[in-house]
């Protein structure tokens, strides 16, 4: 907890120890109150490598207590297995140039909880190739979307969202004020340049139910670099508009150049239903 302005002081800190977390992803619901948890949000594996490997989210909540005047913090951590298989990411095919290598996308870059009842996320992944159970197999990069009921942890769906000729790097979600969902990420093949792309689950749809993909921006160059195969950013970021819950942003990357190394980036304004 921070204090003052100008020069911003340390109030009060509260640490989590002896947990196996790697690059945690912060709940970026700013509209809860003081004294509700805050949602931290890994998985495992917390290696980006691994073939076949059963999915856990690794879900930390934070409480403060006794404020403002005797803050203390109070932690607690959950291992929920998801029933989905991590697998590495490979790398994925422009129309042109060196393939995408697909660095870092396993790591949860969007998390939400809304209105103390679902805390939702998105985690990239590679294909399975073989012996994926009722997962299925795929031949390209994957996300997957994860709704986890509130307060007691536990799994309310857990939704493969995948493409027969896209690869899907980098996802990022948002809730509007509804609660309707929209996830983001950049989509590329060997026919298609790197381009945005954004899919949604509705308040009024069932359980495993999403729409889309949506072309938000259509990419015009491929991404080149003097190395191959050439690494995508992690510029992918969506997020509630702070003065209408209504409309959502999304931040993303997309090619837009035809420089070596040059990339663009797309900040889109929209809204899931009228």
């Amino acid at each position: 907890a921070w204090s003052g302005s100008g020069n911003i002081s340390l109030a009060h800190e509260g640490i989590a120890t002896g947990q196996a977390f790697q690059m945690p992803a912060i709940d970026l619901n700013s509209a809860k109150g003081a004294t509700d948890p805050e949602y931290y949000v890994s998985h495992s594996p917390t290696a980006q490598k691994g073939t076949n490997v059963p999915l856990s989210l690794l879900i930390a909540s934070v409480s403060w207590s006794g404020l403002p005047s005797n803050p203390a913090a109070s932690f607690s951590a959950q291992s929920v297995p998801t029933g989905l298989l991590y697998n590495t990411p490979v790398n994925a095919q422009q129309p042109a140039g060196p393939s995408i290598k697909a660095a870092e996308s396993h790591r949860v870059f969007g998390v939400y909880a809304c209105a103390g009842k679902h805390l939702f996320a998105v985690v990239g992944s590679g294909p399975c190739g073989s012996n994926c159970g009722p997962q299925g197999a795929d031949a390209h990069n994957l996300f997957f979307f994860f709704d986890v009921n509130l307060p007691g942890v536990t799994l309310n769906q857990a939704v493969k969202i995948s493409d027969s000729q896209r690869d899907l790097l980098f996802p990022s979600l948002a809730v509007d004020s509804h609660g309707n969902v929209s996830m983001v990420s950049t989509g590329v093949s060997n026919a298609e340049n790197p381009s945005i792309y954004e899919w949604h689950q509705l308040t009024t749809d069932g359980a495993a139910v999403v729409h889309g993909p949506n072309l938000l921006t259509s990419g015009t160059h491929t991404y080149s670099c003097v190395s191959s195969p050439v690494g995508w950013g992690t510029y992918s970021t969506t997020a509630q508009d702070a003065g209408d819950g209504t409309k959502l942003w999304t931040v993303q990357e997309y090619g837009n150049s035809g420089n070596p190394c040059n990339w663009s980036t797309h900040l889109v304004e929209f809204n899931l239903v009228p």
